[in-house]
């Protein structure tokens, strides 16, 4: 879908300058938001704009924000890198969620404290102390589950995250830099998602890929801290999918009740093989505007052999404007609100487990 020159426009500043461009085509821009926080926004301007002359890139405060038609949509700030080749600057920025991984929890312990209590201890703590304010504000939580956590020497957002899949939690950061840390994030809409094979017409999906992903699975659970061990199984899933053992190191798990739950939560998590379709989203026919990350509504996909019918989560948005101002739309959902993360993070997280098995294993 050909899209107008003035839809999006962005708003960068800084303690010294602020600017705002509305990005003129060719501008090979791209965006996106996920659950989590690697969203990433990339797009160019021409080197010899005059706003580049005042913007002090190296200022480590630098924020952007990007507008869809008048809109705030998502807020990054640059992390990652500035390129400059003769005729263009290209600037890559991520999720703004991303600034707590520059803050480090020095130590800290969680015994019999709420989860999201906990949670928005560690946001206040990233932002105590002289050059520490990330800007980012506890936004609301929902989550009461107690935790018995023992955190040293992380960054702010791997403790997050550790306290989030401890107790199945989502954790999104919104326009207003407000974390929210809440059981299911986002609105229930009445869009339908819909890819009508034999009526094209009343489809407002373009295209799909739909991974089922059978690797996801783990129906006998070892989990481990220190020389502590925990099992879980679950019959049903091994009647179904046959067995499948997995050793997962829970090494922040303070005391046998953490380790038991956090062993239980992971079984309960894999036990079935995980569905997540990416659908190319017809934007003539459902705008970006009108829908967000984490929200849930109903997916139809019917083709051949796969007949896929329910109430999907989104959890990621990535979208592309081409040099001819050709705007396509991904998006990924998944039919768990818990079970959402992308492969890749599955694969570093199995990584990570199996590194930690071999240290405890040879300590």
């Amino acid at each position: 879908m050909a899209i107008n020159a003035q839809k999006y426009f962005i708003k960068a500043y800084n303690t010294n300058y602020v600017f705002l461009t509305r990005l003129n085509f060719p501008i090979d821009l791209s965006f996106g938001v996920d659950m989590e926080g690697n969203g990433v926004l990339s797009f160019q301007l021409n080197i010899l704009d005059p706003i580049l002359v005042k913007f002090d890139v190296d200022n480590r405060k630098n924020i952007f924000e990007l507008y869809n038609e008048g809109v705030l949509w998502r807020v990054y700030y640059l992390k990652d890198n500035v390129q400059y080749t003769s005729e263009k600057v290209q600037f890559r920025c991520v999720d703004y969620i991303q600034k707590l991984t520059e803050r480090v929890v020095a130590s800290k312990t969680f015994n019999g404290v709420a989860g999201g209590t906990s949670a928005q201890t560690l946001v206040t703590e990233a932002n105590t102390g002289t050059n520490r304010d990330t800007f980012i504000t506890n936004g609301v939580t929902d989550i009461s589950t107690l935790i018995y956590k023992q955190l040293d020497y992380q960054a702010a957002f791997d403790a997050l995250v550790v306290i989030r899949d401890t107790v199945n939690a989502q954790m999104v950061l919104n326009t207003d830099l407000s974390l929210d840390f809440v059981s299911s994030y986002g609105n229930t809409l009445t869009e339908r998602l819909i890819y009508n094979y034999s009526d094209p017409r009343n489809s407002t999906i373009k295209d799909f890929t739909v991974l089922r992903d059978f690797g996801y699975i783990a129906n006998d659970v070892t989990g481990k801290a220190g020389v502590t061990t925990s099992n879980e199984t679950d019959s049903t899933s091994i009647s179904k999918y046959g067995l499948t053992e997995r050793f997962v190191s829970f090494p922040d798990a303070a005391l046998i009740t953490d380790l038991n739950n956090s062993t239980t939560e992971y079984k309960n998590e894999h036990r079935e093989a995980r569905l997540l379709p990416q659908v190319q989203i017809d934007n003539a026919k459902i705008p970006l505007s009108c829908y967000n990350i984490g929200d849930k509504l109903p997916l139809f996909i019917y083709k051949g052999s796969l007949a896929i019918e329910g109430t999907y989560q989104i959890v990621s948005i990535n979208v592309t404007v081409d040099d001819t101002s050709n705007e396509t739309v991904q998006v990924t959902l998944s039919e768990n609100t818990v079970n959402n993360r992308n492969p890749d993070i599955l694969n570093f997280i199995n990584n990570l487990d199996k590194r930690l098995k071999y240290i405890e294993l040879n300590a």
